[in-house]
């Protein structure tokens, strides 16, 4: 084996090449985990991120949070599955219809091998990677083995639950059904539960301090960094039977206690001439997230998340997020 030694800039510009000239930084990590779990065919989540990380060290000193945040992306989004025991595989190719001949593309497929597939203008920017196709769609769906889908079916917005008090009720069935014993998700020292408090401007989370904290969804932090959730009759999982709840049911709960508590959540709109720039206080559930990535681009911010929507499309979102979620858009500084 022969080895040659790279100075700074050949490992940059070899890296880049790797990452596809991706940018800007986020976009380059997007394209190497989807690199690297597709070459794999399977690979644990763990392993896949410190490959990154290790893959641009030393020509890119990557942060290990921020390739943790740029593969949930990739799981929501839709070209990363995240199985049983956090094993991560390609997604299989999914082409959802933007309407005017544009396609976005959830594919696990490395980008030089999807636009090398695909033929058209394609548009990259985040985990979105759109076309607008020069062959039929529907020929391009058999060569890649995938489907096309509307926006709506490709969220699935049909198969998941309104935030409301019938999804609630359904948590108290499974309740009453199936509990877990007390204590029975405690490990070592036992999970620090936190409780989750309703304001207009988002979730608050408390720490169960004394017994008798009163809220019926709960979560805490394994020592493996994922979060745990559980739906109780008013305390600690540690103190009371519970039902264990998956991350994206922890979130569509968040927006149904706001709705029954009166106080549905607040998203903030800014119009800025063809687009709408909106900031949610709290994560949405996967299939609305699906809804609404679709076709808007997501930015991190401190608190929540912000995205920006075409002006042609902000009714029809804003609609379909209030009946759903019990949404109430208004922009800063207007009184209720």
């Amino acid at each position: 084996m022969e080895i040659q030694m790279l100075d700074l800039e050949e490992a940059r510009q070899l890296l880049d090449e790797g990452a596809d000239g991706a940018r800007p930084e986020r976009d380059a990590i997007a394209e190497l985990l989807r690199q690297e779990v597709f070459a794999r065919g399977s690979c644990a989540r763990h392993l896949a991120s410190a490959r990154v990380v290790s893959m641009a060290r030393p020509a890119r000193e990557l942060d290990p949070e921020q390739v943790d945040e740029v593969c949930e992306e990739l799981e929501r989004d839709g070209d990363l599955v995240l199985a049983e025991g956090a094993i991560l595989y390609p997604a299989p190719v999914r082409i959802v219809d933007l309407g005017d001949g544009v396609f976005r593309f959830a594919a696990g497929l490395p980008s030089r091998a999807l636009c090398a597939a695909v033929t058209g203008d394609w548009v990259r920017q985040g985990t979105r990677r759109e076309c607008r196709t020069t062959s039929p769609i529907a020929d391009v769906a058999v060569s890649l083995g995938g489907i096309v889908l509307t926006p709506s079916a490709w969220a699935g917005l049909d198969r998941a639950p309104v935030a409301d008090a019938l999804f609630l009720g359904e948590l108290d069935a499974r309740l009453e059904a199936a509990p877990e014993p007390t204590g029975s998700r405690e490990c070592g020292d036992g999970l620090d539960w936190s409780s989750c408090e309703i304001a207009a401007d988002g979730a608050r989370w408390r720490r169960a301090v004394a017994q008798g904290t009163a809220s019926r969804l709960w979560r805490a932090h394994q020592p493996w960094r994922r979060w745990v959730h559980a739906w109780t009759g008013g305390e600690s999982p540690a103190r009371q039977t519970f039902t264990p709840l998956h991350g994206d049911e922890a979130a569509r709960a968040v927006h149904a206690l706001a709705v029954a508590a009166g106080t549905p959540l607040r998203a903030v709109p800014e119009r800025r001439r063809d687009v709408v720039v909106v900031t949610f206080p709290e994560r949405l559930p996967l299939a609305e997230h699906r809804y609404l990535a679709v076709s808007a681009q997501r930015e991190p911010s401190a608190r929540g998340c912000r995205w920006t929507i075409p002006a042609a499309r902000f009714d029809a979102v804003s609609a379909t997020l209030a009946t759903r979620l019990g949404m109430v858009f208004e922009p800063s500084g207007k009184k209720p």
